[in-house]
């Protein structure tokens, strides 16, 4: 996921939540200029920053490592 993909995903949950940036800014203490660049793309919330704002919005943070190819041959040498 983009930083811009992310932050349009803030911008949408936030205004479903009827918040102004101002409102999640104070409930995920933040500034309201860092919330403004994360909804636009320009960047990218650490881990903490997110859960917060996830928690502020009323949201589970779910984060996933996953390989984009898998070499199954591969994982059975990793396994043995």
């Amino acid at each position: 996921m983009t930083p811009s993909e992310l932050g349009d995903i803030i911008r949408i949950t936030r205004c479903y939540a009827g918040f102004s940036q101002n409102e999640l800014a104070i409930r995920a203490r933040i500034s309201t200029m860092m919330v403004r660049s994360i909804e636009i793309g320009r960047r990218a919330p650490s881990l903490e920053v997110l859960n917060r704002i996830g928690l502020s919005l009323g949201c589970y943070v779910k984060i996933s490592l996953t390989p984009k190819i898998i070499d199954i041959e591969r994982l059975k040498e990793i396994v043995e």
